[in-house]
């Protein structure tokens, strides 16, 4: 499933990053971490990981955790560990909360990617999948550009087949939504002009938006192992000399029975 022109994931982060400064990346984010602050309000717990290009601004919105941890595949402002998403450097059911932006729009191998979050997600905890919809203005857009430049080389997967993954993971998809309903032109002045439609659109969450926001909670299986009933009904041989005490009762007994 590897896309051409994709480099290493460092990389791709490096270049998406640099889009999100341009106009349009700016407008895109800023929609959405407005989403992701209302996702972000259903979850608790104490520690909540984000990871993508756009994280260090996405960890600092308020939630109802303690504690948040931004990972990145380079050294930026704000990154506390440098890794592969590919392979998290975190326990398994350990995070109540886990942040994925665009990351499956990069990566190689999206299917090894969701299983590796899916691992150090506990169960109860939420994940949020941030990724662009093939279905809106933006893929059509994509596919008339013929996949030439930032964002439009990278992979844009459905928001249903994220659905059947995370389904398969023992996952819950609980609220998927979409946002940024204005054409992707790189122009302040067009952005600034094309605010209502965004109103417009995010009212009605119409799956017609540039991106989606994907909230998942991972079910929780208990299993217990319960002896057979039979085993407790059925009675051992005691084998052995027979005790004082009956010897005695059987005594009396007889005793009583002659008299």
């Amino acid at each position: 499933m590897k896309i051409r022109g994709l480099q290493s994931y460092d990389q791709e982060q490096l270049l998406f990053e640099q889009w999100l400064r341009t106009d349009l990346g700016q407008a895109m984010q800023a929609c959405e971490n407005h989403l992701l602050q209302q996702h972000l309000q259903q979850c608790f717990g104490v520690y909540r990981v984000h990871v993508g290009p756009g994280a260090d601004a996405s960890s600092q919105l308020a939630a109802n955790m303690a504690r948040n941890i931004l990972l990145s595949s380079h050294s930026g402002m704000d990154t506390q560990v440098i890794m592969d998403p590919h392979n998290l450097p975190l326990a398994t059911d350990s995070i109540q909360a886990l942040v994925m932006q665009h990351v499956f729009d990069m990566a190689h191998d999206p299917h090894d990617l969701l299983r590796e979050a899916a691992r150090v997600v506990m169960p109860g905890g939420r994940m949020l999948i941030c990724g662009f919809n093939p279905y809106s203005s933006w893929g059509l857009w994509r596919n008339m550009r013929l996949r030439r430049g930032r964002p439009w080389t990278y992979r844009f997967l459905p928001a249903h087949r994220l659905h059947d993954w995370l389904s398969l993971l023992n996952f819950k998809v609980n609220d998927t939504s979409y946002g940024f309903y204005r054409w992707p032109v790189n122009s302040n002045k067009w952005l600034q002009r094309t605010v209502k439609m965004e109103s417009f659109g995010e009212g009605r969450n119409w799956p017609l938006g540039a991106f989606y926001v994907i909230s998942a909670v991972k079910q929780e299986v208990r299993i217990r192992n319960y002896r057979p009933s039979w085993r407790a009904k059925i009675r051992r041989p005691q084998l052995g000399m027979a005790r004082m005490e009956d010897q005695v009762k059987g005594q009396l007994k007889s005793k009583q029975s002659n008299g």
